[in-house]
């Protein structure tokens, strides 16, 4: 999307490794430094074709300008891309085990590091802010090129993604060896959690980060769009909600599908997002082996700005992160408070990220630890027959997002963030 842009602006430059409309909090960003006058620009990469009409949409509307590198396995040209970047980080993730030296960890960690490298030095920024551990190196390595300075979002505590949580695993070693080389070369760091932040600090000796919440606007509050019906339209129903861009094994949704199948007939659960065959014939099976088939319904993933519409159609949203490996824990997933914008009552698995919004908002729903689907049915339960306890926890989720968890409490903590590096 070409536009004029004043010689007088500073221009911030956004890199992430996915695509845009995989990472909400980076649209967000964009949209929110774009509307406080900065010339922004922001380099992602389609690995995945049907990415690329939902960004086109997003990029149509915004006042940002999107660069992207396409590989995918859709088309002729793209899909050359795509096997020739993988096949250059294959061979790089293998060259890591023997050596550390030159940019063999960089390439080792991104696929597109070249790439999103040479275009990040051609948009000439003020303050390049990455996204995600592959784009970590390439704003530090960009902003020292262009004489400007680097950023880093932390929506996730890369060193801890893994199940095992070995130091010895070659991507846990990596993820180590980036951050350590890269972090403190930041002008600063924002957190998507308090656990986040307090980790890195202990991780890396680096200054606190500043905490900016995976939250949404208030003013999507009042905006409704026509979206055709999830839920069913059965008198008394409590529908129970997940999504995700993903949905995947590692995610809890078992303990919900056992769950519902041991509730009585008026209750039912709605999950959106893209899955594969196999995960999808996995969680089918297990409604048929737990008795919840039939109740059970699965839903494409939709556009981000159609996210909250299909949202409010349902009663309860379920925040379901396991607390096997340390990301999972400390992350507070943007679903949440999505959830709470939409005034949905809210169940959650008690891990310390998902503790940390219970702390300042009890009365939004429940918690329980994962694995534990006795107190999971215990609460849906109380949910689907107590109609007053659902309608209390939906009124003080709302409540919740109006007075502490929005995006206008968190762009000013990013605003001001971006605002005191670039004036150094």
């Amino acid at each position: 999307m070409s536009r004029t842009v004043s010689s007088k602006k500073k221009r911030v430059c956004i890199v992430t490794n996915g695509s845009i409309s995989q990472g909400p909090r980076v649209q967000k960003e964009a949209d929110s430094l774009a509307g406080a006058d900065y010339d922004v620009s922001v380099i992602s990469s389609h690995c995945f074709g049907w990415t690329i009409p939902l960004d086109e949409v997003i990029a149509s509307r915004s006042l940002w300008r999107s660069i992207n590198v396409i590989h995918h396995k859709r088309a002729f040209a793209p899909a050359i891309r795509h096997y020739f970047l993988r096949g250059r980080n294959r061979l790089f993730r293998q060259l890591f085990k023997y050596s550390h030296s030159w940019y063999v960890p960089e390439l080792a960690s991104s696929q597109v590091f070249l790439e999103h490298l040479v275009t990040a030095v051609r948009q000439k920024a003020d303050i390049y802010i990455g996204h995600n551990l592959q784009s970590l190196s390439v704003v530090c390595l960009a902003a020292r090129l262009t004489g400007g300075r680097s950023a880093f979002d932390a929506e996730d505590l890369h060193c801890g993604e893994l199940e095992d949580g070995s130091d010895e695993q070659p991507a846990q070693i990596l993820a180590q060896l980036i951050q350590h080389k890269y972090l403190r070369q930041c002008g600063y760091v924002t957190a998507s959690s308090p656990g986040i932040a307090r980790a890195l600090v202990e991780r890396y000796n680096i200054p606190h980060p500043t905490i900016v919440l995976n939250t949404f606007p208030l003013d999507l509050v009042g905006e409704a769009q026509a979206v055709p019906l999830d839920r069913s339209s059965g008198h008394g129903t409590t529908s129970f909600y997940w999504y995700s861009q993903i949905v995947s094994l590692d995610r809890g949704l078992q303990d919900a599908i056992i769950a519902i199948g041991r509730l009585e007939n008026n209750a039912e659960l709605h999950i959106r997002g893209n899955l594969s065959t196999a995960v999808r014939g996995t969680l089918e099976k297990l409604a048929e082996e737990s008795g919840s088939a039939g109740r059970v319904f699965f839903h494409e993933a939709v556009p981000p700005e159609e996210l909250l519409s299909y949202g409010r159609q349902h009663d309860v949203g379920l925040c379901l992160e396991t607390t096997k490996t340390v990301n999972r824990n400390l992350c507070i997933t943007n679903k949440m408070f999505l959830y709470l914008v939409a005034g949905l009552a809210i169940i959650a698995t008690r891990t310390e990220g998902h503790s940390e919004v219970f702390k300042v908002t009890p009365d939004i729903g429940h918690q329980y630890d994962d694995g534990d689907v006795d107190s999971l049915v215990r609460i849906m339960t109380r949910l689907a027959r107590e109609k007053k306890c659902l309608q209390d926890n939906k009124i003080c989720a709302l409540r919740a997002a109006r007075d502490h968890w929005n995006w206008a409490i968190d762009e000013r903590r990013l605003l001001e963030r971006v605002e005191a590096t670039c004036s150094i």
